[in-house]
């Protein structure tokens, strides 16, 4: 008779002081937030750890060391800042008159997941539905930056049938395939060389693009029980190539005469675009202290180079935009240790240091103006019969960061410099 184990992920958050992506996730726009029970441990071990059916996420190969079913539902809350301060920002393009620093950016966001892995002995399977990618800010519509962008949200569910299987001699691999979906919702101010320079100070055009299509990749994993109390896993996650196809629109100031209104509104263009999102690699260790101590530790490389430039090309090329992020690799290290207070309660707690995959100052965009940052997390579970609650919280401590957007293609942005002050 196979046990049965059903498990409820209760509630996690995160918040950060400022940070672009999502945004207070790993660096990007990646969200690492899988796991109710990992965020107290800063998600440290998750190669190794196969503490629950998030491992589908983190090394699928874990479920091979799960006992019975498990259906976990977890839900993050995300509250990052990102505000902006002025610091040498001249003029618009055109010479359109300066608008505000804006208040905080940051959107708070909610971020589901939802696993279920079934055990029957040496060979295990499972489902993961995620949300491993998403980003949201949101700018004062007048603000200095109104031409690099205003509002963005971009969100993505990735569902991930797994299988696992487990050797005699202490070795346990498992692979999944992945169908992720994207939505993309990206506006800001338009610079129209006819049109904007008669509009009044306070008046703008204003473009929103809406974009969305699949992508498909796989992961793979596996663990290694040197001795019962002591594991070592590897995992890998591919990176996702989207053809996104979408329509831009575009909105004039109501004090446009009608035709010269028709005129904005006949801009108004379907949108097309290729976005890589990077690939994962993490190495795991898990080591069983004492009868009441776990500690586990997480090196995590994320292949941000696949994140060259953006470029939206739409019907009118007037508007068509490139976007250029020059990303480089990152790396994430984290330490964590679970100890078990009772047979029904443990608790958690991890460290994490997490880079930021922007190169420099001009590189850096105001959608994600991303920075490194040091992760500190607490974290308990209770178990009640066959259920159990996770809850967890994370504080994120992030860089200062500058930003000066002086690149050739930022012409008709305006030059914008200034920082995100972090305290």
């Amino acid at each position: 008779m196979i046990k049965k184990s059903f498990v409820s992920a209760a509630f996690a958050a995160v918040a950060a002081l400022c940070v672009g992506a999502s945004p207070a996730g790993a660096s990007g726009f990646a969200l690492i937030e899988q796991s109710v029970s990992g965020l107290g441990n800063s998600f440290a071990g998750g190669a190794a750890g196969a503490q629950d059916a998030s491992t589908i996420f983190y090394n699928p190969a874990g479920m091979a060391l799960l006992k019975g079913e498990q259906a976990i539902l977890g839900l993050h809350y995300i509250r990052p800042q990102a505000s902006f301060t002025d610091d040498g920002t001249t003029t618009e393009p055109g010479g359109r008159p300066l608008g505000s620093n804006s208040g905080d950016a940051g959107v708070g966001k909610l971020v589901p997941n939802l696993y279920y892995a079934n055990n029957k002995g040496s060979f295990a399977w499972g489902l993961g539905v995620m949300v491993p990618f998403g980003l949201a800010t949101k700018y004062d519509e007048d603000w200095k930056g109104r031409y690099h962008g205003v509002e963005s949200d971009m969100q993505t569910v990735n569902f991930n049938p797994a299988v696992a299987y487990k050797s005699e001699g202490g070795l346990t691999i498992g692979a999944g395939l992945s169908a992720q979906y994207l939505k993309a919702t990206l506006s800001s101010a338009v610079f129209h060389p006819l049109i904007t320079p008669a509009l009044p100070a306070g008046y703008d055009i204003y473009s929103e693009l809406t974009a969305d299509g699949w992508a498909y990749g796989w992961n793979a994993g596996l663990i290694y029980e040197i001795n019962p109390s002591f594991r070592v896993g590897a995992s890998y996650r591919s990176e996702y190539k989207y053809d996104l196809e979408g329509e831009a629109d575009f909105t004039p100031p109501s004090i446009l005469p009608a035709g010269t209104q028709a005129a904005v509104n006949a801009l108004d263009a379907d949108a097309t675009t290729e976005i890589t999102l990077p690939a994962v690699a993490s190495f795991s260790g898990f080591v069983k202290a004492t009868d009441s101590l776990d500690i586990m530790a997480d090196l995590s490389w994320t292949q941000w180079r696949s994140l060259d430039k953006l470029l939206i090309e739409m019907d009118n090329a007037l508007v068509s935009s490139t976007t250029t992020y020059a990303w480089e690799n990152t790396w994430r290290a984290s330490l964590g240790g679970t100890y078990h207070m009772s047979e029904a309660l443990e608790i958690r707690c991890g460290v994490a240091y997490d880079q930021a995959p922007v190169p420099s100052e001009e590189y850096r965009n105001v959608r994600v103006p991303d920075s490194d940052r040091t992760w500190l997390s607490l974290g308990a579970g209770y178990a009640i019969g066959n259920i159990k609650l996770d809850a967890g919280y994370a504080h994120l401590f992030v860089k200062p960061s500058d930003i000066d957007k002086t690149l050739a293609e930022d012409a008709a942005r305006g030059k914008l410099t200034g920082s995100y002050d972090n305290a």
